[in-house]
C-alpha cells in the first residue's frame, strides 16, 4: 500500500508567499501559490498509489482534484501550537 502525502496551506492572500510583497501583491502571490499547489496535487493525483493524503491549513477550494482525502493541519485544527523541545545540543569545541 502506497500513501502519497501533500502538506499545504489555503492559498489566501496575505497568508501564502508573503515573502513575495512587496514586489508581488498578496493578491498575486496567492495566484502563484494556488497555481503552484495545482501541479503538485495534479502530478500526485497521476502518480501510483492507493491514498492520497492533503494535510492542509485551511479549506479546500476548487484547485483540490478529486482522489484525496484531506485532514486539517495541527495549526488549523488549534489555535495554539506548543513547540517539542529539543535534546540540548552536545558540547562542541569550536
Amino acid at each position: 500500500m502506497t500513501t502519497l502525502l501533500v502538506i499545504a496551506k489555503e492559498p489566501r492572500p496575505g497568508r501564502v508567499k508573503t515573502r513575495l510583497t512587496p514586489p508581488f501583491t498578496p493578491a498575486q502571490a496567492a495566484g502563484l501559490a494556488e497555481a503552484s499547489l495545482t501541479d503538485t496535487l495534479r502530478a500526485v493525483a497521476g502518480a501510483p498509489a492507493t491514498r492520497r493524503i492533503l494535510v492542509l491549513d485551511g479549506r479546500p477550494g476548487p484547485w483540490l482534484p478529486p482522489g484525496f482525502d484531506v485532514v486539517p493541519s495541527a495549526r488549523a485544527a488549534s489555535t495554539t501550537v506548543s513547540p517539542t523541545p529539543s535534546p540540548a545540543a552536545p558540547d562542541r569545541p569550536c
